[in-house]
């Protein structure tokens, strides 16, 4: 079984060189690491208002396999 880790905040600096943007027009509070398979059915989002959490999947690109494939 997998259990996912907590999301972790944005460091100080971090936040200085932009590490936590996702789109041209927002930013994420927070990260989570998943490693290569992790199958994630209910990913954590963010519980307050202006907290939002990223999630950064590994992938093994001469194996990928797509996401909806582990549907």
């Amino acid at each position: 079984n997998y259990y996912p880790p907590p999301a972790r905040l944005f460091t100080e600096e971090e936040w200085q060189h932009s590490k936590n943007k996702t789109t041209c027009q927002s930013y994420a509070s927070a990260l989570i690491e998943r490693p290569i398979g992790a199958i994630v059915k209910y990913p954590e989002s963010g519980s307050q208002p202006k907290y939002s959490v990223t999630h950064h999947f590994h992938i093994n690109p001469k194996n990928f396999i797509h996401p909806k494939e582990n549907i």
